[in-house]
């Protein structure tokens, strides 16, 4: 697990130098899924070339779209 340093607070106070947040992993939810069980449309892109038409799609529609990318 790779610690990143905790989340900076109003005035610029911070949780301590050597505290940190936890990361965690996520079950495999299917968000496409979901978003469109909520009326939304929804497009996973797995291909960086893809993704510039995607996104102009999704900007270009009239109803909420979610775009889901995945990074790895």
């Amino acid at each position: 697990m790779q610690r990143r340093p905790g989340p900076r607070h109003a005035g610029g106070r911070g949780r301590g130098a050597d505290a940190a947040a936890q990361d965690c992993d996520l079950p495999d939810i299917d968000f496409c899924a979901l978003a469109r069980g909520q009326g939304c449309d929804a497009v996973r892109v797995d291909d960086a070339h893809a993704l510039h038409g995607v996104l102009r799609d999704a900007l270009a529609a009239t109803r909420p779209t979610l775009v889901e990318v995945e990074v790895a």
